[in-house]
């Protein structure tokens, strides 16, 4: 099914509807915004919600239940099964030794030839790591079904450099003709950036409801007022600004 928002299109579930999808679920705008659209789109698809919940963030986890919640009271017939949740920490030290292990290994090599991070910073190769290996754990609980995430494209490059935001972007995700369709992996937001979300929240009327309950910022306690207020220096706070105050 095409959908378009923000003046970009995406083709969900193109090569099939399923019976059932591995949701990955951060509490971010990004993956809300997806499992509102399958459960408004497709009803018939059963969506398992999988969560990590992160020491070093945990208002992140506390978003998951407000989003989950709201989604069950406007798809009351949905299938919207009970969320898996799994505990991580950022800091552990075993973790962080093994993601500065695998630094070199992770990189990523565009189309263009050129070899970049695959994350801008030790933490986030940790998170995804821990991201990895649980998403293992839940495929193998689910043999028959496939994760899908809410990740999306990099705002165009010339946009980071005018917004002061490019020093603190994954390069990896500059590029736009991915394809979506992996190895038990769905990507359908990979080819769009934020503003198709942006536009999700806007035209669906998500504003007033979904919207105040996602966090999207990874910045440290000092910097948000312990998780309370958004840092508005990491990339996440930067690229939701960019994409819903810039029409």
């Amino acid at each position: 099914m095409k959908l378009t928002y923000g003046n970009q299109t995406i083709d969900l579930f193109d090569k099939g509807i399923p019976k059932q999808v591995l949701l990955s679920l951060s509490g971010g705008l990004d993956s809300a915004s997806l499992l509102y659209l399958i459960l408004k789109f497709f009803p018939e698809v059963e969506v398992i919600p999988f969560t990590g919940r992160d020491k070093t963030a945990p208002m992140d986890y506390e978003c998951t239940l407000d989003i989950l919640q709201l989604m069950r009271e406007i798809f009351p017939n949905g299938k919207l099964a009970e969320q898996d949740v799994y505990p991580f920490d950022i800091m552990d030290p075993e973790w962080r030794q093994r993601a500065e292990d695998e630094w070199e290994s992770e990189k990523v090599t565009m189309p263009d030839g050129t070899i970049v991070d695959r994350c801008t910073g030790l933490s986030g190769l940790v998170k995804l790591l821990m991201l990895r290996e649980n998403a293992g754990r839940i495929l193998r609980q689910y043999p028959e079904s496939y994760i899908v995430t809410g990740m999306t494209a990099n705002p165009p490059v010339e946009d980071q450099h005018k917004y002061g935001f490019y020093d603190v972007a994954e390069r990896r995700r500059d590029t736009r003709d991915n394809n979506p369709w992996k190895t038990r992996l769905y990507q359908p937001y990979i080819n769009v950036d934020k503003k198709f979300v942006s536009g999700v929240y806007k035209d669906e009327g998500l504003m007033e409801s979904l919207y105040p309950y996602t966090s999207s910022c990874v910045g440290f306690p000092g910097e948000t007022e312990h998780y309370t207020e958004p840092c508005g220096k990491c990339f996440w706070c930067n690229e939701k600004e960019w994409a819903f105050k810039n029409d």
